[in-house]
């Protein structure tokens, strides 16, 4: 599967359970491509019957913060989980701190 095509089918999903299960198979192919990281951890969140904890979306930005620390969208996805998501009000200054 090429980059634009499952872009492409991920618009086109319907469901979040859907979309994660399209980035989880583009994963497969693409397993350090640092948007499909983002997305996973964002559709766990969302979706409606995810086989995955909320512990796996973190997992998930953590991976793309290691991949690329210097890209703004980890730190901000991981900022928001700790605030809204774990409620942890000392560590959400991570998603906007520099790494």
């Amino acid at each position: 599967m090429r980059q634009s095509d499952w872009q492409t089918m991920i618009k086109d999903a319907g469901t979040f359970d859907e979309k994660l299960r399209i980035v989880c198979e583009a994963l497969n192919e693409y397993p350090d491509d640092y948007d499909l990281l983002i997305m996973k951890g964002d559709f766990i969140q969302l979706a409606d019957d995810s086989e995955y904890d909320l512990e796996e979306a973190k997992r998930q930005y953590e991976q793309a913060l290691s991949i690329d620390p210097a890209r703004p969208e980890a730190c901000a996805s991981l900022g928001y989980f700790h605030y809204a998501i774990l409620d942890d009000d000392e560590e959400q200054s991570y998603g906007f701190a520099s790494p």
